[in-house]
């Protein structure tokens, strides 16, 4: 085998193994349908005000705490969303992260961008809120849970 084989085959190799690699930490993976559906109905919770049915798609060991979880007044004003799922990420089996605009107004300029992160246990999806709200803080620090409005004006 002459070089330029050896180096073609080796390129080769390389890309294979970086795909591989990139498949398997769960990056341009698509989140599963259970997780969105599981995520889209806490999400429309929210909406309609229903703190009940919010609440149990909260991971069952975090439930008792969301009272005092300082963010839940942020959740409680999102008044629609829009699930972003060409943003997920760390996608497993039963793991996922999912971006999601959420809406404060009726006129959808005041937005912010939260990446949920979803966990399965006991075979059903649930919103990992220490995690998300964990993840969120580590991105964006103080800026965390903020409402953003874009105006555009001329100059």
């Amino acid at each position: 085998m002459d070089a330029v084989c050896r180096k073609s085959l080796r390129s080769v190799g390389l890309m294979l193994v970086s795909v591989s690699l990139l498949f398997a930490c769960g990056c341009g993976a698509k989140a599963p349908a259970e997780a969105n559906a599981a995520l889209k109905g806490a999400l429309d919770a929210l909406v309609k005000d229903d703190a009940k049915a919010f609440v149990a798609a909260v991971l069952p060991a975090q439930r008792e705490t969301l009272s005092s979880v300082p963010e839940m007044e942020f959740f409680g004003a999102v008044m629609s969303h829009k699930i972003d799922n060409e943003f997920d990420t760390g996608v497993t089996a039963d793991s996922a992260t999912i971006m999601v605009t959420l809406y404060f107004d009726e006129a959808k300029k005041g937005h912010s961008n939260i990446s949920f992160v979803m966990k399965k246990a006991d075979g059903k999806w649930y919103i990992d809120l220490a995690d998300t709200i964990k993840k969120e803080r580590s991105i964006n620090s103080v800026h965390a849970f903020q409402v953003w409005e874009f105006k555009f004006t001329k100059q």
